[in-house]
């Protein structure tokens, strides 16, 4: 029988912003994530992608910067924090409310993608004061 090695990797959601900005049209998501190397090997991370996906609405989103140049090193025992930012451009047609939603972290690492996915409650309102996000 083999055994799986366990993933070196953990990823953390540190904080999400920007979804309170008083922006009439695009909704940006400002999200902190850490990144903590458990392992023994050094890690390339050549790519972190984060995408949220609201059930049940069609998201139109731009995802900034895509390949990371130079790659971030983590060596071993070492943790950093990565900022991500994700635009929803087609955020006025998303209806006042709470929606379910997943904020999804995509991390390609030496030569191998891994997803992590961190569940949410999103409460949309036309007040970008009023707007709350629960994860």
């Amino acid at each position: 029988m083999l055994s799986a090695r366990a993933d070196p990797l953990r990823v953390q959601l540190l904080d999400v912003s920007g979804y309170s900005d008083d922006v009439r049209v695009w909704m940006t998501f400002r999200v902190n994530v850490g990144l903590s190397n458990q392992g023994r090997d050094l890690l390339t991370i050549r790519r972190v992608h984060v995408e949220p996906d609201f059930d049940g609405f069609n998201e139109a989103y731009n995802v900034g910067t895509y390949e990371l140049n130079p790659p971030l090193r983590l060596e071993p025992g070492s943790s950093l924090t990565y900022q991500a930012a994700v635009t929803l451009l087609n955020a006025t047609q998303l209806s006042v409310g709470p929606h379910q939603m997943v904020l999804r972290v995509r991390v390609d690492r030496n030569a191998r993608e891994a997803t992590y996915e961190f569940p949410a409650e999103f409460d949309h309102s036309a007040d970008p004061r009023a707007r709350a996000l629960r994860y």
